[in-house]
């Protein structure tokens, strides 16, 4: 997708004779003047350039701070949930709140094709984000009592008390739910294997965030 059709000189000098103002516009590929099936190219790659995670320990006294980040760079996701709520078509379903600024005569400069488009379904870099990211996947923080110096203590050998946040917050341009995603179910299309699809989002739930507190005794 090269943007939006604005004006009719842009159709009458384009590659699209048929096109409507507001529609998206395709590119020539195959440079043969006209915009057909023959300028279908492979678009994206959900393969990171760079991927890793960092895990830093930090002690103090009694108190031990876990911190793990993990992220990616480079990779693309095809957001399938693009087809049905971004497609500026609400007819059957609620859209995305930022698809609100449309193309229409009253709103020429919008951001996203018209409404009613009759491409709203067709692949394309329209579908396609970035998915870099980085995550903290989970913090911890460790309270280790001091048992060792409890004059009656004569059982316990060590008492820890901890809270741990998994998915605390993801830094990312990716406007779905998780950019941490291989696959998902939507309508009446079904993604079986999630290590073959790789980079497609079809509206998969996220990663949950949790807290988790709890006590370890060791006697």
């Amino acid at each position: 997708m090269d943007g939006i059709y604005r004006s009719r000189a842009q159709i009458e000098a384009g590659n699209e004779p048929n096109a409507s103002l507001g529609q998206k516009i395709y590119r020539d590929i195959n440079g043969d003047g006209v915009v057909s099936i023959e300028d279908q190219t492979t678009i994206g790659d959900p393969n990171p350039d760079f991927f890793g995670g960092i895990n830093n320990t930090f002690t103090y006294k009694n108190f031990t701070l876990s911190v793990f980040l993990q992220g990616t760079y480079g990779n693309d996701i095809l957001a399938g949930g693009d087809f049905l709520y971004a497609t500026v078509d609400p007819r059957f379903v609620n859209q995305y709140k930022r698809v609100k600024n449309f193309w229409s005569l009253d709103n020429p400069n919008g951001n996203y094709p018209k409404l009613y488009s009759n491409d709203e379904y067709q692949p394309s870099t329209y579908m396609i984000h970035d998915g870099s990211h980085l995550k903290i996947k989970s913090i911890s923080l460790y309270y280790n009592f001091p048992v060792k110096s409890w004059k009656k203590n004569k059982t316990i050998q060590e008492l820890q008390c901890y809270v741990t946040g998994t998915n605390l917050f993801t830094f990312t341009s990716y406007k779905g739910y998780d950019p941490e995603v291989n696959t998902g179910k939507e309508g009446g299309y079904k993604v079986y294997s999630a290590n073959v699809l790789r980079g497609m989002d079809f509206t998969a739930y996220p990663s949950a965030r949790t807290y988790t507190f709890g006590f370890k005794i060791t006697l």
